[in-house]
């Protein structure tokens, strides 16, 4: 599951780091990178957690995965991360109301299909992003990992940091791209 991956990582990084060369800039980016994973993997591996259990139980099993959604979504948000979704079998995207507080928009869930999704990306980040998303697909990427720049509600460019996971149908012929993106405009312009 999600959580024995984020273990995982959070022991190779430092063990990695241990046998390099001492460079404080590599640390500190090593730590956001598995800081990152583990928070996401954790909030994966929450709700997929609840998501199991609440199969079968009726209303009550509603209620409670409306309040473990919530708290995710709270842990997210706290967190300074907004989440994301691309459907490839419709090709729409889902960005969560975290991630339109990030771009400066009200918090709610938006669909965009592709031309509109294209339109909050920087022209020159375009064919990268989408070229990233297809790799993690094909299998050449293990994890996606994407750097590329958004439209902001006040028309300024701000750089986002985002880290997603696929799921394949049955088939293997859908799939869809999760992730999280936050903004890193600060770190990016230093």
């Amino acid at each position: 599951g999600w959580g024995a991956a984020s273990v995982g990582l959070a022991a190779v990084v430092p063990f990695a780091l241990l046998f390099s060369e001492p460079n404080p800039l590599l640390w500190a980016r090593a730590l956001e990178v598995a800081t990152t994973f583990v928070v996401t993997a954790a909030l994966m591996a929450g709700l997929e957690s609840a998501l199991k259990g609440a199969l079968g139980r009726g209303s009550a099993a509603e209620a409670a995965l409306v309040r473990t959604t919530e708290r995710y979504a709270m842990a997210a948000e706290g967190a300074g991360y907004g989440a994301w979704e691309w459907d490839s079998s419709t090709d729409r995207f889902w960005l969560a109301p975290g991630m339109q507080s990030i771009r400066g928009l009200p918090a709610h869930e938006q669909w965009l299909d592709r031309d509109a999704f294209r339109g909050i990306l920087h022209p020159e980040d375009i064919d990268r992003t989408f070229t990233a998303f297809q790799e993690h697909l094909g299998g050449g990427r293990a994890q996606l990992h994407l750097l590329c720049r958004v439209l902001h509600a006040d028309g300024r460019w701000i750089w986002v940091e985002g880290h997603g996971a696929a799921q394949r149908s049955e088939d293997g012929q859908r799939a869809r791209l999760f992730g999280s993106l936050r903004d890193v405009t600060a770190r990016k312009l230093m």
